[in-house]
């Protein structure tokens, strides 16, 4: 099934090539380098993404656009996540590790199998009706 994607990583190599490993399945890909940027994407688009956002980047890390999402009802029923790092989950902040667990998002560690990440897409997609 299609599904509308979001990249977003300040690493514009990595952002590229995860962009070609969905869009080889079939996925509708849109690139972000910034989470402020990403935030402009999600607040315009007009149907629900899966969000597959990196949460160390300069402008606005993904942790400020999840905190954000948290608090905007709109964005948080509307889009489905996915979070990457080169952090272990339980180096995060306490608050993060529980936004990550209340709102079920998968998360990968860098490096991950692109593979994986591309498995995940149905499942985050499924919880936010983004499938066409």
């Amino acid at each position: 099934m299609r599904t509308e994607v979001l990249v977003v990583d300040d690493d514009g190599d990595l952002r590229r090539f995860l962009a070609a490993c969905l869009e080889d399945e079939g996925h509708t890909v849109l690139q972000a380098p910034n989470g402020r940027d990403a935030l402009d994407l999600m607040r315009g688009h007009p149907s629900g993404l899966v969000v597959v956002l990196d949460l160390n980047m300069p402008v606005m890390s993904g942790i400020e656009v999840l905190r954000t999402v948290d608090a905007e009802p709109s964005l948080s029923a509307r889009h489905g996540y996915i979070v990457m790092s080169l952090a272990k989950q339980h180096e995060l902040a306490p608050e993060v590790q529980e936004l990550l667990a209340r709102r079920h998002i998968p998360f990968f560690v860098k490096p991950f199998d692109p593979s994986e990440l591309v498995a995940a897409i149905p499942h985050a997609a499924q919880q936010v009706g983004a499938l066409d």
